[in-house]
């Protein structure tokens, strides 16, 4: 379903790349009103909002941007978060969390409407993925660099 209403909040999230000994990130909220919500590893908890949320993510160091390209693009997503790695890719605006799809794959900046639903897009308001798992795609200069796949805690959101 759409979301009808403004988003609750909105979250800005930063993103730190770092390459080298191992491939790693890091998340911060991007300002005050976005700390209840960015989690250390990334999590996302959303599971006091009852509405839509509208997520930025933003890398911050330089020479990195959100992939596009081979299958990937940008984000992943899987409505069970104890199957992180069979992700969906939420480019397709048929996904039921991200309504009006994403715009930014191939630059440093992300930005969506999470529906935030947990329902797995059944519409019969049951509790059947509080969490769920999302995926960034990191590029650099040589092309895809890595995935990163935190979590998210939904909050129910059944507009």
């Amino acid at each position: 379903m759409a979301c009808t209403t403004p988003p609750t909040v909105p979250v800005l999230v930063y993103i730190q790349v770092a390459a080298s000994p191992t491939p790693a990130v890091t998340y911060a909220a991007g300002n005050a009103a976005s700390r209840p919500y960015v989690k250390p590893g990334g999590e996302l908890d959303f599971s006091t909002l009852h509405g839509c949320v509208m997520v930025t993510l933003k890398i911050t160091s330089a020479g990195y941007y959100f992939y596009d390209g081979y299958g990937r693009h940008s984000l992943a997503f899987s409505d069970d978060s104890t199957k992180p790695k069979a992700v969906l890719d939420p480019a397709a605006r048929t996904h039921h969390q991200f309504p009006n799809g994403f715009s930014g794959s191939g630059s440093p900046t992300v930005t969506f409407l999470y529906h935030n639903d947990w329902d797995g897009g059944q519409h019969d308001g049951k509790k059947h993925f509080p969490t769920s798992a999302y995926g960034v795609y990191i590029g650099n200069a040589q092309g895809f660099f890595a995935t990163f796949d935190p979590i998210v805690d939904n909050g129910g959101n059944q507009l």
